[in-house]
């Protein structure tokens, strides 16, 4: 199932460490080009379960959440795949519409980037809806979607993506959205493993040696 060409009307404020502000992005096109190469991860070949809140191991990274979340096929209450089938969808605190969802993004190595399709996200009249971005760094960004009338519609779909100035190991994402908020198609930049550099550095080496005793 393919997103909905829905816009979104929000305010993205962001905090920055010691490390600078991050470089954000809301369309995922411009994302991929800039941040590519990136892996994804969609969860189309995990295991379905709605789990209260024990840690998911996706391979690449563990997902865990501080209440009732999982991977499923199931459309909820506006909640939907953007891509194949499965998705990660996250609810609020049992009986609360204000206590945040807290969902971390905990990877076995350190990324550059990341990434993901947002959906239902902002659709109540009466809660003002938002989305927080940490990571390790202490970097931090809060998308804001103030009360509008009428709300974002029901099953409305959105893109997020931020690249680090330095290698990250885990991302927060912490939710205030009336009921629930769906999550697919995480994407992210590992960083390139030493010897990966080191074989690249000698093939451009190897390549201007090369260049030289042609001329």
């Amino acid at each position: 199932m393919k997103r909905l060409g829905i816009c979104i009307a929000m305010t993205i404020a962001m905090t920055s460490s010691s490390y600078g502000v991050p470089l954000t992005f809301s369309d995922e096109a411009t994302f991929l080009a800039a941040a590519s190469p990136v892996t994804l991860e969609s969860f189309e070949s995990l295991t379905l379960a709605v789990a209260s809140n024990p840690p998911t191991d996706v391979g690449p990274f563990t997902v865990s959440s501080n209440n009732h979340y999982g991977i499923t096929a199931s459309l909820y209450k506006g909640m939907h795949p953007t891509d194949g089938t499965n998705y990660l969808r996250a609810f609020h605190p049992e009986g609360s519409t204000t206590l945040p969802s807290v969902l971390t993004f905990s990877f076995d190595t350190p990324v550059l980037s990341f990434g993901v399709n947002i959906t239902d996200f902002g659709e109540s009249p009466v809660i003002d809806a938002q989305l927080t971005f940490g990571n390790d760094l202490g970097q931090e960004v809060v998308i804001d979607e103030t009360i509008v009338s009428p709300p974002n519609p029901d099953g409305n779909a959105m893109f997020f993506g931020f690249i680090g100035d330095a290698p990250f190991s885990t991302v927060t994402i912490t939710a205030i959205s009336g009921d629930g908020v769906g999550y697919d198609e995480i994407y992210f930049q590992s960083v390139p493993e030493p010897s990966s550099i080191a074989m690249a550095t000698l093939g451009l080496l190897g390549l201007g040696v090369l260049i030289w005793r042609r001329r």
